[in-house]
């Protein structure tokens, strides 16, 4: 640990996310300031581990996701505190981008909630996923795609296999490539994605209990995945369990 835990933001922070910028530093995507109109701001922080100038990006914005493309360009996704419309700019080291509302949002009822955002960029194609649970307790994962340069996305739908809903999603990129995790019944699957949707996938785990948060995807420097999880168990706490992707040979 070359520094400890340091302040990145200078007011409030309610949603973030972060990213590698490949160089040993990152990029921090997050939303701030007052309650009633929080804004999005992009900062840097450097290989040393000192946050950078803030730059303010939108305002109104909720639950930011932030992804890197193989060309080191970011892609900054977030929703609208009103609408719930997604919206999207790109940013590299010289500056940020025109926004532009790429979709509309989820339909949410009152006492529904967004429980994360994720995104990922694999090639020309970018990636959001929601986490939503309901008033009824229900969770259910949400997914929109399209072109990094298109002007207009499909709204966002319900996660679903072989007609099998999945809940607790997570989603990743490693260069070209990007696959999702998601619970369905009470298996973890792991499934590659591409230019047609989600392809056949492989199960990773029996869950003895349902989880009370969203799976988490890594890719390795060999490009295999790691689904990340944290499991209830008997003792009223919960287990972290991580499961590799098979070497292929």
């Amino acid at each position: 640990m070359r520094r400890g835990p340091t302040t990145v933001s200078d007011r409030p922070a309610f949603h973030y996310d972060a990213v590698s910028d490949g160089r040993g530093g990152a990029w921090a995507l997050w939303t701030g300031g007052l309650a009633a109109e929080p804004a999005l701001y992009l900062q840097p922080v450097d290989v040393e581990g000192r946050p950078l100038q803030a730059r303010q990006i939108a305002l109104n914005a909720m639950w930011p996701a932030i992804a890197r493309s193989a060309d080191d360009m970011l892609h900054l996704f977030w929703l609208d505190r009103e609408t719930g419309d997604l919206w999207h700019a790109s940013a590299d080291q010289s500056g940020v981008g025109q926004s532009r509302r790429l979709s509309g949002g989820i339909l949410l009822a009152p006492g529904d909630r967004i429980a994360s955002a994720q995104a990922a960029v694999a090639g020309t194609t970018a990636y959001l996923l929601l986490n939503i649970t309901r008033a009824d307790g229900s969770d259910e994962s949400w997914l929109t795609s399209g072109s990094t340069g298109a002007q207009l996305w499909n709204r966002p739908a319900r996660l679903e296999y072989e007609a099998e809903a999945l809940r607790w999603a997570a989603i990743a990129s490693h260069g070209d490539t990007a696959a999702l995790a998601g619970v369905a019944g009470s298996e973890i699957w792991l499934y590659p994605l591409s230019a047609r949707g989600i392809d056949a996938g492989q199960m990773v785990a029996v869950l003895a209990r349902d989880l009370l948060a969203p799976l988490r995807l890594y890719a390795d420097t060999n490009g295999r995945w790691l689904v990340v999880w944290s499991e209830p168990n008997d003792n009223a706490s919960a287990d972290l369990k991580v499961a590799r992707e098979p070497a292929t040979s």
